[in-house]
């Protein structure tokens, strides 16, 4: 339940969106193992995971354009 005024479906698709992005971090957490990090300071903490998200964003780029390949 929610009451922000949006309709049904703006607000699934909001939902839907979230999801998706949930599935992402789970997959790049359990699958490639990038929950750990042996960083030493925030800096380097911060850098590898500005790294972690753009590797994500690359992985759902190929991702799409396999899609719509139909591969």
């Amino acid at each position: 339940m929610t009451n922000l005024p949006y309709s049904e479906y703006k607000i699934y698709s909001l939902s839907k969106n979230r999801l998706d992005v949930e599935y992402a971090f789970n997959a790049f957490n359990n699958v490639l193992n990038a929950d750990r990090s042996c960083m030493r300071d925030n800096y380097q903490l911060e850098g590898w995971f500005l790294i972690d998200f753009i590797a994500i964003l690359l992985c759902y780029r190929i991702y799409n354009i396999l899609l719509e390949r139909g591969r």
